[in-house]
């Protein structure tokens, strides 16, 4: 029982033939493909020799192998496919070094009908080094030998094996955060030992132990640590004892990035006036009005590698509507498989409705990009909350990617619109690349579309300044302003749809033009 606990797997050799750089060849005709037929089992390149009307004799051959430390059993495994007319073979050899010399090439297996799998050959356990070739040989009309994957791997008894197992931690670490990290110690060997461990963060935190296990056993030791500022750390373990054999996988370094903290609010300019919504919202160089205006976040998805400033989300409150807009410069080719969502609670309270008056604006796939019409809404966009929707893709720009959404502000909770009185509306956003299913945009980073208490929150603002543009009206007259604080007039006849403010003296009142 303590034998079999005390043998540990060891790898020392692959190859999965990304180039033959460390092969040498003799023939020529060893090369790597990634399009023959019938090649071994697995994905990618592989290596391979085909035959021809000429005869062939070409040979691979692999680097010498160490086995350090010296194995109790030793294996070659691989992957093959073999093809040939008549008269072919392939053949597996190898080699040993012993006493200072290397001996001869020993046939350790012979193929000489069409065949493809995955074979495993006993190797000898007494030599201080191993090569391996691969020969293909036709007298004439042949077709191919390939290989791939190939490794040689052993069992070792190690007596006493004290490992650094893993160290066990969070997805996401976000700055000015605390967290629980797990380092896992386990003890392959043959009796019960008492080992030193010492774990932490290379730099500044470092803890130690004496820790006692039996043959076999593992356990994992928690640490609390908190992080400050956004980059990369190094948290290490390191497990030590006088009794251990075997000290090639006592120490274990990982890497974990720090991420910025989600921005958790989004702060809306000034009430502003309409955007078109014709999916135009960034020039080649600035924001187009009133965007440039707007209120901005960044949303790049720094948790799924999006760099830091490849996306941005602006809003626009103009008291009828709320105007929404992603641009994005991550995901330079939109595809079909691309997706849009936007998620909107527009009550604020951080749940959905029961009667699905609040919900999922999403963007299903299938060539949406390319179907609507700007200013149009597709037909897969919840029409429920009376939006529009516009899309434009421009390569040559800064941001590519332009998406524009505007939702009209009513009584909530009609499903119809999304309420403009009050403080404070949540939302998250989301666009996902079709191509590699990588996710470029997200707001928040840590949101879930699902989850409404993820989502960021709005806050709108109210018009300010008219009040400070007041005039003394010398005709009688009101006089007649925009939502920006805009003179436009003394009458409301002829003006466009939206809200004004009509001023007369210092009274001031709010007036909806349909």
């Amino acid at each position: 029982m303590y034998l079999l606990l005390a043998l540990t797997g060891v790898e020392y050799f692959y190859e999965e033939f990304n180039s033959l750089s460390v092969w040498r060849t003799t023939g020529g005709g060893w090369r790597v493909d990634s399009s023959a037929p019938l090649p071994p089992p697995g994905d990618g390149i592989f290596a391979i020799s085909r035959g021809g009307n000429l005869s062939v004799r070409d040979t691979l051959i692999s680097p010498s192998v160490a086995p350090l430390p010296f194995p109790d059993s030793l294996y070659l495994t691989f992957s093959y496919s073999f093809g040939s007319i008549g008269g072919d073979s392939g053949m597996v050899l190898v080699r040993y070094f012993v006493s200072g010399s290397w001996g001869g090439w020993t046939v350790l297996k012979v193929y000489d009908s069409t065949s493809s799998g995955r074979d495993t050959l006993a190797l000898s356990t007494t030599a201080d080094s191993i090569a391996l070739a691969f020969l293909y040989i036709s007298s004439g009309p042949g077709l191919y030998f390939a290989v791939d994957d190939v490794l040689i791997y052993g069992e070792v008894d190690m007596g006493m094996d004290w490992e650094a197992a893993g160290i066990e931690a969070p997805e996401y670490w976000y700055e000015d955060s605390t967290f629980t990290v797990g380092y896992r110690v386990r003890n392959n060997g043959s009796t019960t030992d008492t080992a030193t461990v010492i774990y932490g963060v290379l730099t500044y935190v470092s803890d130690t132990l004496s820790l006692t296990l039996p043959p076999g056993g593992d356990t994992l030791i928690p640490l609390t640590l908190s992080v400050h500022t956004a980059g990369y750390t190094n948290l290490y373990l390191i497990v030590s004892s006088p009794h251990d054999t075997f000290g090639r996988n006592d120490t274990l370094v990982m890497s974990v990035r720090i991420y910025p903290r989600p921005v958790q609010n989004l702060v809306s300019f000034p009430v502003s006036t309409a955007p078109l919504v014709d999916g135009l919202v960034h020039s080649g160089t600035s924001y187009l009005s009133p965007w440039d205006s707007a209120g901005k976040v960044p949303a790049s998805a720094w948790m799924d590698g999006a760099p830091v400033g490849s996306c941005t989300l602006l809003t626009v409150n103009t008291l009828t509507a709320v105007y929404f807009a992603l641009v994005l410069s991550g995901d330079p080719d939109p595809d079909p498989e691309d997706l849009i969502l936007m998620a909107v609670d527009d009550d604020g309270d951080g749940t959905w409705a029961s009667d699905s008056s609040e919900g999922w604006n999403l963007i299903y796939p299938n060539g949406w990009y390319t179907t609507p019409m700007p200013g149009s809404v597709p037909p897969s966009l919840r029409t429920d909350l009376g939006t529009a929707f516009s899309f434009h893709y421009d390569p040559t720009i800064t941001y590519r990617i332009q998406a524009e959404w505007r939702l009209n502000c009513g009584n909530e909770p009609d499903p119809s619109s999304l309420s403009c009185t009050r403080d404070t509306l949540l939302i998250a956003v989301l666009y996902r690349s079709g191509e590699d299913n990588r996710v470029v945009c997200r707001w928040p980073q840590d949101s879930d579309p699902s989850s409404p208490s993820t989502f960021g929150r709005l806050i709108l603002k109210r018009p300010v300044g008219i009040g400070e543009r007041v005039e003394t009206v010398k005709s009688g007259k009101p006089k007649v302003y925009d939502v920006s604080g805009r003179f436009v007039g003394y009458t409301l006849k002829g003006l466009p749809g939206g809200v004004y403010f009509l001023v007369e003296g210092r009274k001031v009142r709010r007036v909806v033009v349909r």
